[in-house]
């Protein structure tokens, strides 16, 4: 994923396509494996357990719950 991120930044000027790092999310369940030099670095931050698709929550737990009545 780093890698595909490296190259988009390298074809910006070429492509017109630029990052908009405060829009882009890493979901992970550990963030000290990216290091800070690592364009990832300047991604948002998302517990995999908060992770959201088009507004809803992907996975069970606090996001799921928060959303849906549980009857």
């Amino acid at each position: 994923m780093e890698e595909d991120v490296c190259t988009i930044l390298l074809a910006s000027a070429e492509t017109g396509l630029h990052l908009n790092t405060a829009k882009c999310e890493i979901i992970m369940e550990d963030f000290t494996a990216i290091a800070s030099s690592s364009p990832l670095a300047d991604f948002v931050s998302v517990e995999k357990s908060e992770m959201m698709l088009l507004g809803a929550p992907v996975t069970k737990g606090k996001t799921r719950q928060s959303h849906y009545r549980q009857d």
